[in-house]
């Protein structure tokens, strides 16, 4: 049992100082976070395209400048244009932010296969010893340590196309027709919200405007009196049509034009409410037909079935477009 507990303690004091020893390692050296290119297939001679990079190192070191690729001609294919370093710092470790922008300058009768240049970028601590004499008053020379970090970047290809067209070969997915880095999109939510402000800003000058002119007139229309008419005989056809049925809807369309006219009207006092109410003038014949077989119906004693009462929901439909300005 003493042994057992003796080998457990060995393999896992074995596994602490296995991982110590990584985030020691990892701490301690500079490795890459990206490497991308902008744009690795199809490319012509005179085109320009972007690598960028992230390298992370220990907070103790820095950059040597000196190790960073020149602008000039890289290679066969490819001339170094420009190039931009960003420099930040995250948690324990100093980010490196490289951006090297490449033209293509060499095209052959197929199509090529470019490498990337590949710099040993190194990394080093700088320390200031001073041994001079104490009467020397010159600054003392940086020296350098021997804790220097260096990192190659790992490799990248492209592909130069001809000017004529040819197939590619199937080479890391550098096929010929291959699809574009999608476009960014853009942020369309201020717009989004913009568009929706004037819309409701719109809808709310359309309300209003309707209100003024339609608004109150129309509602108040709805509501009048051949508006009821109409609603109570629609509802009397489907009861039926009967005398009975009959007799009840000219009562309806008689309070409609008392209740419009502003007393009882009678057969001969139509003159007198159409001028009061002109926009009924255009129904002048059906209104007086009406009160004639009113007439006969209620006081010379006519039998009211020859009526229609569809006839009757006609007239007052109309009506009721005329009270609400509908025609």
């Amino acid at each position: 049992m003493t042994n057992r507990l003796r080998h457990t303690h060995n393999l896992l004091l074995g596994v602490l100082i296995c991982c110590l020893s990584a985030n020691i390692f990892a701490a301690s050296s500079a490795h890459e976070l990206s490497n991308t290119v902008s744009r690795r297939f199809g490319l012509f001679i005179g085109e320009r395209f972007t690598q960028q990079m992230s390298i992370a190192v220990p907070m103790s070191h820095s950059l040597e400048r000196a190790s960073l690729p020149k602008k000039g001609r890289a290679n066969r294919w490819l001339e170094l244009r420009d190039l931009d370093i960003d420099e930040s710092n995250e948690g324990s470790e100093r980010i490196y932010r490289l951006t090297l922008r490449y033209q293509v300058m060499t095209s052959d009768e197929s199509v090529g296969l470019a490498a990337l240049p590949r710099p040993m970028l190194r990394f080093t601590t700088a320390t200031q010893i001073s041994i001079a004499d104490p009467g020397d008053v010159r600054p003392p020379a940086p020296t350098r340590d021997k804790h220097e970090l260096t990192l190659r970047l790992a490799p990248q290809h492209i592909s130069v196309s001809p000017i004529s067209d040819i197939d590619a070969w199937d080479h890391a997915g550098m096929q010929a027709l291959r699809p574009e880095h999608g476009t960014p999109l853009m942020d369309t939510k201020a717009t989004k919200q913009r568009m929706a402000a004037y819309a409701a800003a719109l809808s709310l000058l359309a309300a209003y405007w309707l209100y003024r002119v339609y608004g109150v007139p129309f509602w108040a229309r709805s509501r009048g009196p051949f508006a009821r008419a109409w609603r109570a005989l629609r509802g009397a056809e489907r009861g039926g049509a009967d005398a009975a049925s009959v007799q009840s809807a000219m009562r309806q369309l008689h309070c409609a034009f008392d209740a419009t006219f502003g007393k009882t009207v009678f057969r001969d006092q139509i003159d007198a409410f159409l001028a009061q109410h002109p926009r009924y003038a255009t129904q002048r014949e059906p209104i007086e037909r009406f009160f004639e077989l009113s007439r006969r119906a209620f006081y010379a004693n006519s039998a009211s079935g020859d009526i229609a009462l569809g006839d009757l929901r006609s007239l007052a439909h109309r009506l009721s477009l005329v009270e609400r300005g509908l025609t």
